[in-house]
């Protein structure tokens, strides 16, 4: 009975020093992992810091040096770990996002040139335009081969995988897709359309200077509707295409404008008539005639169809219903309704017109 006695002891004892070594070797395996996983987070820092750091110093490095630490970026092997990495890439269809120096553009490998018919690929690339030298005009279909450093990735919900953002420090130019390459240089191509964006620009600024006298300062007084005739027409402000469309509230402003009928209509009811016009005049001083017209648009040196309709006062000497389809006049009157969203249904009631 005394030998089992010292035997059970005995077990007691070595059971519990098993347990204490087991807790001090936990114990030292989980200040093991502790340590360990401290060690990983300074070594990513630590990684991240030199990345940083790497990008600052090559950053100021040469073009030649920048595009030679380049690779090129493969859509299938993007992942979040390619942040940060120096890529090149030859992509086409330049489309402006939010500011002139960001663009959604296309791989060209992800096209069949010779299909001659519309693709489409959702493998976007985004690209933050940070050229050191940005004289060169990108114009939509230039195929160009761009050096940057991702700074971004998100994930498509067409394709599954990630879509990235690069800023672009250098370009080169491939050429136009669907055409053979140019014989000439990039800096020659460069001269070339900055002078051709020159002559448009100049094009364009006389065509708008074309029809107008408005200067963003309106010549309109109050008490409009008591002016005679010829105060009234000088107090108006000629406008032509892109004035009217430039973003401006223009509800309720007195101006000149160039337009074409298009449809002569009859008012069938004074109550249709009351509908559109009691707000802004007594509808006894407005005939039944609605013309629809089409506005000239300087620019595109024609005239812009469904644009709006034209009401008539009856104070001055006018026949509406004498007019014909196709005649152009400049008409003197207020507009009542100025859509700003679309550039048609406009509404101007007119008190005087010309035949131009």
């Amino acid at each position: 009975m005394k030998i089992k006695w010292k035997l059970f002891l005995v077990v007691i004892c070595c059971c519990g020093v098993i347990a204490f070594l087991t807790e001090i070797n936990t114990e030292k395996m989980d200040g093991e992992k502790e340590q360990k996983e401290i060690s990983e987070e300074i070594i990513e820092s630590k990684e991240e810091a030199e990345t940083h750091v790497f990008i600052e110093e090559n950053q100021n490095s040469s073009e030649e040096e920048f595009k030679n630490l380049c690779s090129e970026i493969v859509y299938n092997d993007i992942s979040e770990q390619t942040v940060g990495k120096y890529v090149y890439k030859d992509l086409f269809n330049w489309q402006i996002k939010e500011s002139d120096n960001r663009y959604l553009c296309n791989a060209i490998e992800d096209f069949i040139e010779d299909l001659k018919t519309y693709q489409k690929t959702y493998r976007n690339y985004g690209i933050i335009d940070c050229r050191y030298d940005s004289s060169f005009p990108i114009e939509n279909s230039d195929i160009i081969r761009v050096y940057g450093i991702v700074d971004s990735v998100s994930q498509s919900y067409f394709t599954g995988g990630y879509n990235p953002t690069i800023k672009v420090y250098y370009i080169e130019y491939i050429r136009k897709y669907g055409e053979e390459p140019e014989n000439k240089t990039m800096g020659e191509i460069r001269d070339e359309r900055i002078a051709r964006n020159e002559q448009i620009r100049q094009e364009i600024e006389y065509k708008n200077s074309l029809n107008t006298d408005y200067n963003g300062t309106t010549k309109n007084i109050d008490e409009m509707d008591e002016l005679d005739l010829e105060d009234y027409l000088s107090h108006c402000d000629e406008m032509n295409y892109s004035n009217l469309t430039n973003g401006e509230d223009l509800t309720g402003r007195h101006v000149a404008i160039h337009v074409q009928l298009f449809k002569h209509k009859i008012f069938k009811s004074e109550k249709g008539k009351e509908n559109r016009i009691v707000k802004w005049i007594n509808i006894e001083f407005i005939q039944d005639d609605i013309w629809e017209i089409e506005f000239y648009s300087e620019q595109a040196e024609d005239y812009i169809p469904d644009f709006g309709v034209l009401y008539f006062q009856n104070i001055e000497n006018i026949s509406p219903m004498d007019m014909r389809s196709g005649e152009n006049i400049i008409a003197y009157g207020q507009i009542i309704n100025h859509p700003k969203e679309s550039y048609d249904d406009w509404e101007v009631i007119v008190r005087y017109y010309e035949f131009e």
